[in-house]
């Protein structure tokens, strides 16, 4: 790891920079009403209905299995690929983001309007705020490789894999319907979303069931 002077740490370092996650509280109370109600609606089919039958699963053996057998070459060099372009994306986001650790729900971008905020700072409404006002140092571990703090780097990075992730699914779709891989993956049925409910509503049993 490169060794950082007093004058370069401050830069890099700086103590007014603590990472800190701020989330817009009605995003919080939003995903909480979005989960709890899943759990009331689970509690009102058990007190009406009572437990849902979830029927077992037949066991499954090398002679009476009927779908695509193994993973062929293809599969696996196309989960190879893609994980190493989506890090690669997450990689250069993650040194976009923190140039200006905000994201927003608007095209204003106006100061406080942020639903989430990954820095303590605050964007001041009596003086000029610029991305390098919020800019943090991020560890080339985690980051695009290299010390230079750069969004242009960043970006470079970001989006020259983004052709990559594309084309690698774009393979993975084509040559899964033309094989019988796609079984793996498609349900033939729309029983599956019942059977995914009642295992839900398994996991989500009140005392009211026992």
């Amino acid at each position: 790891m490169v060794q950082f002077d007093a004058a370069h740490r401050a830069v890099h370092y700086p103590s007014d920079r603590r990472f800190r996650i701020w989330i817009r509280p009605s995003i919080l109370i939003g995903v909480g009403i979005a989960g709890l109600s899943v759990i009331v609606a689970a509690w009102i089919e058990v007190a009406v209905a009572g437990m849902p039958r979830v029927p077992a699963v037949p066991q499954v053996y090398p002679n009476n299995f009927a779908g695509p057998h193994g993973f062929p070459v293809w599969v696996r060099y196309c989960h190879f690929f893609n994980f190493l372009f989506v890090m690669m994306l997450i990689r250069g986001g993650l040194s976009i983001l923190m140039d200006h650790p905000r994201l927003y729900f608007n095209e204003g971008c106006t100061p406080g309007s942020e639903w989430i905020r990954l820095t303590p700072l605050k964007v001041p409404r009596d003086r000029i705020w610029t991305a390098k006002d919020d800019a943090r140092y991020i560890s080339p571990l985690v980051g695009t490789p290299g010390y230079r703090h750069t969004i242009g780097l960043a970006r470079v990075w970001h989006f020259i894999d983004v052709h990559g992730f594309i084309a690698t699914g774009i393979a993975f779709i084509a040559m899964l319907f033309s094989t019988d891989q796609w079984k793996r993956i498609v349900p033939t049925s729309p029983l599956v979303l019942l059977q995914a409910w009642n295992t839900i509503t398994h996991c989500n049993r009140s005392p009211i069931s026992q």
